[in-house]
């Protein structure tokens, strides 16, 4: 089992949005996706590349999309991911998504925050 480390927030805002997609056969798919908006104000935070070389990754975080392992949970969660409690006991207790895009607007003039989007 691989390691997880987990980085507590609060306040942040999120949005859930459903989509619906219609194949060219004709048929109707619906989506979600969950929106998470991080406040810049966040201390600690590095890219991927950065995060990774690190040796001892306290009081640092990151986002990634491209592991396709990195999950954001709404709301506290008192539990730690181990052999007993694993990422599917996380979601299925917590509303949780796998992240599947970052986007880094920290360079912003006003209102600078990461964004993360969830399956």
């Amino acid at each position: 089992m691989g390691s997880w480390h987990k980085t507590s927030f609060d306040n942040c805002h999120w949005t859930k949005k459903r989509q619906t997609l219609v194949a060219p056969n004709g048929v109707i798919n619906y989506t979600t996706s969950i929106i998470v908006t991080i406040q810049n104000e966040r201390a600690g935070f590095l890219p991927e590349n950065l995060y990774k070389a690190l040796s001892d990754v306290t009081g640092h975080w990151t986002l990634s999309s491209k592991t396709q392992k990195d999950y954001i949970v709404l709301g506290d969660v008192d539990e730690e991911i181990n052999e007993n409690f694993t990422i599917e006991d996380v979601k299925r207790k917590y509303q949780a998504g796998l992240i599947v895009q970052v986007a880094d607007n920290t360079l912003r003039d006003m209102l600078k925050h990461y964004r993360a989007v969830l399956a």
